[in-house]
């Protein structure tokens, strides 16, 4: 029979869940708070917070004069479609509010309560969604738990049929604005490239979560900055996809940085 593990080695590996699962080791949920999560989890609720969302996000796009940098941007795009659009998760709901009609996507959303939210908001502007996780190099077995396997094959799927997609670079990541390696190992099993976009408006506020999170605001203007399509080989080995991913992160934040100077005018 085996010795029982030491009760520390046991603590110690709770703590270490429990902070992958954004859950503080020991604290335990009160029943309001328990009551609170089963009423957002209720795909009910998710649908009518989706569509009230939504109506929002529609608002604000037909009070923000919107441009696009560079001006044809999207014929561009298409130019290399199918492709990868990526973007910071502060930034996502931009593209719902800049995509051209005549443009099919599908989009990642999260298999989490939450992403049913999103998956309802993204139907409504069109958008096809594929549920699953982006997830990151350093957490693999939990990218399989959170349905990470089944989402990337969808996404090489649509790419193959012809269909772009979207996912964020910084998906499940614990800091901000720093680009996963998944997105890299899709663009090099794909054979497609990555195209880094960010929108803003010149009314908009921020909330200080890891992510950044930015919420946009009406009666202003709007802009949808796309960059550079951004190419791996498939034979490409771990320092290059290393190289690619930094590419990735410094054009997205390059991109931001150009958006938010276009609405606020200071680009020159």
């Amino acid at each position: 029979m085996n010795a029982p593990e030491p009760a520390d080695k046991i603590a110690a590996e709770r703590a270490v869940v429990a902070r992958l699962e954004g859950a503080s080791p020991g604290k335990r949920r009160g029943p309001l708070r328990r009551l609170f999560r089963a009423v957002w989890r209720n795909r009910v609720t998710q649908t009518v917070a989706g569509e009230t969302v939504a109506l929002g996000l529609r608002f604000i796009r037909a009070t923000n004069k919107l441009s696009y940098d560079p001006p044809d941007a999207y014929a561009r795009v298409a130019e290399f479609a199918p492709v990868i659009i990526t973007m910071w998760h502060a930034e996502g709901s931009g593209l719902a509010l800049s995509r051209p009609k005549d443009f099919p996507l599908n989009v990642l959303v999260s298999r989490h309560s939450d992403g049913e939210l999103m998956a309802v908001v993204a139907r409504r502007f069109g958008l096809g969604t594929i549920r699953g996780s982006g997830g990151r190099r350093e957490r693999r077995q939990r990218i399989i738990e959170k349905g990470g396997v089944r989402g990337f094959l969808e996404m090489k799927s649509s790419l193959e049929s012809g269909v772009s997609v979207c996912m964020t670079a910084d998906v499940s990541s614990s800091r901000a604005r720093r680009a996963g390696e998944g997105i890299v190992q899709l663009a090099k099993a794909s054979g497609r490239p990555v195209v880094p976009v960010a929108f803003a408006t010149s009314r908009r506020g921020s909330i200080p979560t890891r992510e950044l999170n930015t919420f946009n605001m009406p009666f202003g203007r709007a802009v949808l900055v796309v960059g550079e399509p951004i190419a791996i080989g498939r034979e490409a080995d771990e320092s290059e996809i290393e190289r690619v991913r930094q590419a990735i992160e410094r054009a997205l934040n390059e991109a931001t940085r150009r958006a938010r100077a276009i609405v606020d005018r200071k680009d020159g």
